[in-house]
């Protein structure tokens, strides 16, 4: 899902985490970027727990790149 031009303070994170759950969400970002910390005030801002926001930073990203990784026949810790 992505959130272009919109307020951090919006709300869409929060919407986000309500309707798909934060185990099915992924931070990223594109460049150029206008404020990558307005990218990162998209998930910090929102009203959702510590361990959501570690899931939706990156956790949840790990077991995908461990496939591709794997593929590549590189090691990984997850």
């Amino acid at each position: 899902m992505k959130f272009p031009d919109v307020d951090p303070q919006s709300g869409g994170v929060d919407i986000a985490v309500n309707e798909l759950d934060a185990d099915r969400l992924v931070s990223g970002g594109h460049g150029p970027t206008p404020s990558f910390s307005t990218e990162l005030a998209k998930v910090l801002d929102a009203m959702i727990t510590h361990g959501e926001r570690m899931k939706i930073f990156g956790e949840n990203y790990r077991p995908m790149a461990k496939c591709i990784f794997k593929r590549k026949r590189l090691e990984i810790d997850i």
